[in-house]
């Protein structure tokens, strides 16, 4: 089994109401489970005490279960306990509750606000999701061997004993650690990658960690894509990291970082590939919402149309769309509007005064005025709601759809005089759509497509 997948049978296990929790079970979960599924080829032995049961995985790794103690008593009993073995001793508390992981040589400082008084590596209740990705550190190779769970203890002796910001603002700091530490481990190297570094000697091993382990995350890291979020990310680790080195890799200004990442964030901010499915879903969960089908359709007519968000918010009924919904009028041109779109129109019309003007206005004005072109963003602000860890909704501005449809009607064959008359650009602003190296990229031999790609791009969207 993978590590997600024991912590998985232990949470089914543990917290099955209908089972007894007794020896036999805990041993079960310990041995066969946890040890067996873990790397852990032996125990050192077991120990079965009044109120708990002991196994001693080596001399620097036990596991505890606590019959009848709550979460707080018994990892407090526990720290006692680990305090008084060796050095760098790591105990595990398994409850009916969770799994939590402790290390002895965690620093606390005497007065410190209650936060900064643990020796908790990592937590895992089984009622929410804190840490159970990083279940991974618990393997006999992660914890004893490569020592790369160690990594994770020096974020807490970190926080008790030089963290200088409020509880509040913990939390960020913590998760922008693990996920980058979790990355150094997986792509560039372990804790103890000649497996001769003594786990209490911190300095030598942060020296080896350079900026440019830091770029590479952000590379890999689609959350990390503005400015904003790589300076936010840089400082939480920075602060972090130069406390553990005097190497000065990474005491530097966020500028330099940024400058160094620039080409990487200018092109995750770019919308380089639409999935089909989730514009559906942006369009069911426009749709859903408060002043639904007027945002649904604003978002239609942005992905066929590509039109500027501020043409988007003049549109006027007769004399750019006509009163049948089929027209798009552009001085004496006239384009087709899919069914798809018209239909909703014709909804919109059907909702709004005769005398209406302009297509997005609003009732308060009965549409005598035009919708605010920062009405537009706020709409497409929405969709990051459908998924906050799903970049893709963030890159959804009206000009990264209008850069991806030049580029996609380029890359299905459509002649360039059609896009540019279709989205009504300018031969002198082409360059900022594509550049001279993408039209060639993008060329296709053979006869052009003499129908709008973008045709059956909203067909297959209408059927899904």
């Amino acid at each position: 089994m993978k590590p997600e997948e024991v912590l998985i049978k232990i949470k089914t296990e543990i917290t099955d109401e209908k089972k007894d929790i007794n020896e036999k079970m805990i041993d079960d979960l310990v041995m066969n489970i946890f040890l067996k599924n873990m790397g852990y080829e032996r125990i050192d032995g077991k120990n079965i005490l009044k109120d708990r049961l002991q196994y001693n995985i080596s001399n620097c790794f036990i596991i505890s279960y606590y019959y009848e103690l709550d979460v707080d008593k018994a990892l407090s009993l526990l720290t006692k306990v680990i305090e008084n073995m060796a050095d760098n001793t790591w105990g595990m508390l398994l409850h009916k509750k969770g799994v939590w992981l402790l290390n002895n040589s965690i620093v606390t400082i005497a007065g410190e606000e209650k936060f900064k008084s643990d020796k908790i590596v990592f937590r895992i209740p089984f009622n929410q999701k804190i840490d159970d990705e990083y279940f991974q550190y618990f393997t006999h190779e992660n914890l004893l061997i490569r020592k790369n769970t160690c990594f994770f203890r020096d974020m807490i002796t970190y926080r008790n004993t030089e963290f200088k910001s409020k509880k509040i603002t913990w939390n960020a700091y913590h998760t922008a650690l693990k996920r980058f530490f979790s990355f150094y481990i997986n792509n560039v190297n372990d804790f103890d990658n000649n497996n001769n570094i003594k786990s209490s000697d911190k300095s030598n091993r942060y020296d080896e960690i350079k900026l440019s382990d830091f770029e590479q995350y952000v590379d890999q890291k689609d959350t990390i894509a503005t400015v904003n979020s790589l300076k936010n990310q840089f400082f939480y680790v920075k602060d972090f990291i130069v406390k553990r080195t005097d190497n000065g890799e990474f005491d530097v200004s966020s500028n330099v970082v940024i400058n160094r990442c620039e080409k990487v964030l200018r092109k995750k901010m770019e919308l380089e590939e639409v999935d089909e499915r989730k514009i559906k879903k942006a369009i069911k969960y426009l749709e859903a919402g408060r002043n639904g089908l007027r945002d649904k359709t604003i978002f239609l007519i942005l992905f066929y149309f590509g039109i500027e968000r501020r043409n988007l918010c003049m549109l006027r009924w007769n004399e750019d769309i006509t009163n049948d919904c089929k027209m798009l009028k552009r001085g004496k041109r006239e384009f087709i509007i899919p069914k798809y779109i018209q239909s909703s129109l014709k909804k919109l019309r059907e909702e709004q005064p005769l005398d209406a003007i302009y297509i997005f206005g609003s009732k308060r004005t009965r549409y005598m005025q035009p919708m605010r072109e920062g009405g537009i963003n706020e709409i497409l602000a929405k969709l990051t709601d459908i998924d906050e860890n799903d970049i893709f909704y963030k890159l959804l501005t009206p000009a990264n759809i209008r850069k991806w449809m030049f580029k996609y009607l380029l890359k299905n064959n459509w002649p360039m005089q059609n896009i540019i008359n279709h989205m009504n650009i300018t031969i002198d602003n082409i360059g900022n759509f594509v550049t001279k190296d993408e039209i060639w990229k993008y060329h296709i031999e053979g006869e052009a497509s003499k129908e709008n790609p973008l045709d059956k791009f909203m067909k297959d969207i209408e059927k899904l």
